[in-house]
């Protein structure tokens, strides 16, 4: 939902269900798209480049960067599949071509979509994801027929929301989602988010997102999620699947995402940037 107030592009739905096998319960789970370049998630030519960095680096098709050696594999596209027009050893010098402006400080707009990276970080970010530091997880993508990498959808917020910092949700907000672990994954987002382009992007997001009034929207659709799925986390608890306190861990939830948005607004670079008058999906007023 962060991701989609913003107007990030492809992120997933989130479904709560209740989840029954052969007549046996299995307590509540959310329902998902699977990340991909298909009609229901990342809807692109079936040529499309999708990258998943991720240390994990278990695809068939992977290399390892040359600049800030991250564990780069391509979930598509299949380049034993007959016609294919592009080869991974053009998806690997396109990746580090773009690595090589990052890492000397050049201008990205050739190689990056700077709007739709502060978008992913702005919903990293909020939830204080850090598996970007390893990194897990992390997707991105390049439509067949362009130059500029894409990042997203979002995905494996699990290890988000305070938990990195002391092994339990909710505790402690004022950290910074970069560097909390070594990895490369850290070193590289940490030069990413170090570039004024991407700061000054990254800043619109969030004034806009404050003063329009984004964490209003964001906070009634947790409650409208949260009517809706209570009846379902009632149900587990009473068969013995889940022993929370569902009403006064939400309101823990709530005050946490406050405090985070304070926190993270109050320490970002500032910039002279306008103030979109109709911000939700109008971000391009200051795209580069």
């Amino acid at each position: 939902k962060a991701g989609r107030i913003v107007c990030a592009p492809y992120q997933p739905h989130s479904i709560p269900i209740e989840l029954y096998v052969n007549g046996s319960y299995y307590g509540c789970y959310t329902l998902t798209e699977h990340v991909g370049i298909h009609n229901n998630c990342v809807d692109e030519d079936d040529w499309s480049v999708m990258l998943e960095l991720d240390s994990y680096f278990d695809e068939t098709y992977k290399f390892h960067s040359a600049f800030f050696g991250l564990p780069v594999n391509v979930k598509n596209p299949d380049f034993s599949e007959e016609g294919c027009p592009i080869t991974l050893s053009e998806v690997k010098n396109d990746w580090n071509e773009f690595e090589d402006q990052l890492r000397r400080k050049k201008d990205l707009t050739e190689h990056l979509s700077i709007d739709t990276f502060a978008m992913f970080m702005f919903m990293n970010d909020l939830c204080g994801n850090t598996e970007l530091n390893h990194p897990k997880s992390t997707f991105l993508y390049k439509p067949h027929g362009t130059d500029r990498f894409i990042f997203g959808p979002g995905w494996d917020f699990d290890w988000g929301f305070g938990y990195e910092t002391n092994g339990r949700y909710f505790v402690t907000y004022s950290y910074k989602t970069i560097g909390v672990m070594n990895g490369t994954g850290n070193t590289f987002f940490s030069a990413m988010m170090s570039h004024e382009d991407i700061l000054r992007q990254y800043y619109f997001l969030w004034k806009n997102f404050v003063e329009n009034n984004g964490l209003e929207e964001l906070l009634n659709w947790m409650d409208d999620y949260y009517a809706y799925a209570k009846p379902s986390y009632e149900h587990s608890k009473q068969n013995g699947l889940s022993n929370y306190s569902y009403a006064s861990y939400f309101e823990t939830f709530k005050t946490w995402l406050k405090n985070r948005v304070d926190y993270i607004y109050n320490n970002l670079t500032v910039f002279d940037v306008p103030l979109g008058i109709d911000f939700f999906c109008s971000f391009n007023i200051l795209r580069l």
